[in-house]
């Protein structure tokens, strides 16, 4: 759930015999602008002051990444997750690689091929959902619920990258919201979710100070700083299975809205 409930989807709406469009919905509140970095390290205090026992769905990706490394900075605690399985070998080490350098210890999931596809089936396809990857958070957040903790992820920018390509346009000022990012709402509001859509001052400041000039991974490894990587996810197999089971409905799993109007809609909340 959002802070003051701000940002929300339809996305609770989706079972299989009722597949709707993705569609979100804002109610703008009050905000003070500030920098990008200030506007994330004031959300990670707010979290841990609402939280008392706060995990992160750490993939190894920058957007998870640089929530984990907020929050390193700020001292604030939180529990990296890591769900490890055959087919993300090689993303998982940036993710191992950066706990070892911080020395935070991660909690790691293992599972099987068979094990993982059949898990995200189940939270995803077997819903009227249409991403299996989208399902991850799903996964971590029955462990969570089990230790009484909150689960937070690195989801929520509004920018498309394609996973294993390195793209050299530059971002589109169409802001993308894609449908994955919220299947965690959907499933259980009780946790905070998507980090980057949490607060609405954090979401107008990336979307603000964010290199429109470049392309999307460049942009933000730059404004996270944080080491440069392709856009990376899981084997190429995983992505045949993914295929051969997914949702064929003609139905927007993704919600654009251009960054000028978006900006036009908050600018007149934002504290004079």
């Amino acid at each position: 759930m959002t802070k003051n409930n701000w940002f929300n989807t339809n996305i609770n709406n989706r079972t299989i015999t009722n597949i709707c469009d993705f569609k979100i919905t804002m109610s703008p509140y009050e905000f003070e602008l500030n920098k990008f970095h200030l506007n994330a390290a004031r959300v990670a205090h707010e979290l841990k002051d609402r939280h008392s026992k706060l995990y992160l769905a750490y993939s190894g990706g920058l957007d998870s990444e640089y929530v984990l490394k907020t929050f390193h900075e700020q001292r604030l605690p939180i529990t990296p997750i890591i769900i490890d399985t055959p087919y993300n070998k090689f993303e998982n080490e940036w993710a191992f690689n950066y706990c070892k350098l911080i020395n935070v210890k991660p909690e790691v999931l293992t599972f099987t091929e068979n094990e993982i596809v059949d898990k995200l089936k189940e939270k995803t396809i077997d819903r009227g959902f249409y991403s299996l990857l989208g399902g991850l958070p799903l996964i971590l957040c029955d462990e969570v619920n089990k230790i009484g903790g909150s689960l937070l992820t690195g989801y929520g920018d509004p920018f498309t990258v394609i996973p294993g390509l390195q793209s050299y346009s530059p971002i589109s000022t169409k802001l993308e919201f894609s449908e994955w990012d919220y299947y965690l709402d959907a499933y259980d509001s009780s946790h905070p979710s998507g980090f980057f859509t949490y607060d609405l001052g954090l979401l107008y400041s990336l979307i603000n100070q964010i290199n429109y000039s470049c392309h999307a991974q460049k942009a933000k490894y730059k404004l996270y700083q944080l080491p440069e990587r392709m856009k990376m996810f899981w084997k190429k197999e995983f992505y045949t299975i993914f295929r051969e089971m997914k949702t064929k409905i003609d139905v927007q799993y993704n919600y654009y809205i251009e960054k000028s109007v978006l900006c036009k809609d908050l600018n007149e909340y934002i504290k004079s």
